[in-house]
């Protein structure tokens, strides 16, 4: 079994490739420290640890054996059921190592929060949690819990702090897990008998009909949202094999994650045949502009996704990639504006609406398109909003 370092504990609605950078910087610190291959070091949880979901036993074996529980905190962390239950497994743990300890002995806990989000923007933690917050706290900084991990990492002045952090964090975590051995838990539950620590709850058993394991539904939505998404988006609509009713256009350096995530929640919805989204499916020898233009002429709407990084990046000789006439994402979107195809500019990560005046001539009217934001926080409900309002519109193009 292999015993990782650390297990990266996030909400799935919080996914992004700032996780990704921090995990592998992570990972590269520790390597350099103890001269292992990084691969064995962290595992990244992504709310794998689901009650029918195909990842569950490789999540709970790592939760099992790791050395430490990183906590990745931000809002959508504490309404995140599968990291009530990480947590969980870890404070059950610890409990069976401080039995093995003679009275009165302290050790450092195996549990570390990290403030993604800064400090003051998070919800009051659960009382199980608040102890480790005290104490967490300050540890790496006044800046760091003011402005939060991220914010260090996506303001260019300041990537000496984050260095520093990412330094400070893999020495915490060579101490900690050097100093003891944190024991494993025989007969681990199954996952839908770990309690939920910040809800009190627990997940129903799954059921011979329950939802298939490549279904990413660790956290329910509340009634509201799901009432509401019942309500507006009508049955799903059916769609002819062989041609890409939604084409999802973004810039792989800026917003890949997001574009991701939100494929593979449209492609349970629509059904993977049904959305074209990367040049990936461009055969070799082909021209790219003309099989961009044929996909997006098959097409019924584009989701144009925009990022902080959207309008302003840049090339390797520094040139404004918008400004080249053969950029992927300007050929996309300026033949979806020729053709009259429904283009709905999704914002993510904070990003504006571009202006009329820091577009190209050929991406202008994209300016007066209604934007649509997907934030972090409420990642399911947006979500749910946006396949309502794509189903409206191919029931409109029948």
């Amino acid at each position: 079994m292999r015993r990782h370092w650390f297990y990266l504990s996030c909400a799935e609605a919080d996914w992004e490739p700032f996780l990704e950078k921090f995990h592998n910087d992570l990972s590269n610190s520790l390597s350099q420290r103890t001269g292992l291959a990084k691969e064995d070091l962290g595992y990244f949880g992504i709310n794998r640890i689901q009650a029918a979901g195909e990842d569950s036993q490789s999540a709970i074996d790592a939760l099992n054996h790791s050395h430490l529980l990183l906590q990745l905190l931000t809002p959508a962390y504490f309404l995140s059921d599968a990291c009530a239950r990480e947590w969980q497994i870890f404070r059950w743990r610890e409990r069976a190592l401080m039995r093995t300890l003679t009275a009165g002995t302290r050790h450092p806990s195996s549990i570390i929060p990290v403030f993604w989000d800064a400090e003051r923007t998070l919800p009051p933690p659960p009382a199980a949690m608040r102890h480790h917050l005290k104490s967490e706290r300050h540890d790496f900084g006044d800046q760091y819990t003011r402005q939060g991990l991220r914010q260090l990492m996506a303001d260019s002045t300041n990537l000496n702090v984050y260095h520093d952090f990412v330094v400070a964090l893999s020495d915490r975590l060579y101490h900690i897990a050097t100093s003891y051995e944190l024991p494993s838990i025989e007969n681990l539950p199954a996952v839908w008998d770990i309690p939920d620590v910040f809800t009190h709850s627990k997940p129903k058993a799954p059921t011979a009909k329950a939802a298939p394991a490549k279904v990413r539904a660790s956290e329910p939505l509340s009634q509201s949202v799901v009432g509401y998404q019942e309500a507006t988006a009508g049955p799903a609509v059916a769609t002819p094999k062989g041609k890409e009713r939604i084409f999802i256009s973004y810039r792989r350096h800026d917003t890949e994650g997001f574009a991701g995530r939100l494929f593979d929640q449209l492609a349970n919805h629509f059904g993977e045949d049904q959305i074209f989204m990367d040049l990936d499916a461009i055969e070799p020898g082909e021209d790219f502009i003309e099989v961009i233009e044929e996909a997006v002429g098959d097409c019924h709407l584009m989701i144009a996704i925009i990022g902080r990084g959207w309008v302003t990046c840049t090339d390797g000789q520094g040139r404004r990639r918008l400004d080249n006439p053969e950029d992927f994402v300007r050929v996309e979107i300026s033949a979806a504006l020729e053709r009259g195809i429904r283009v709905i500019p999704v914002l993510v990560q904070g990003a504006s609406i571009p202006r009329a005046d820091q577009l190209p001539e050929a991406l202008a009217k994209l300016a007066r398109r209604n934007a649509f934001e997907l934030s972090s926080m409420r990642w399911k409900y947006d979500v749910g909003r946006l396949v309502a309002t794509i189903e409206k519109i191919l029931r409109q193009a029948e």
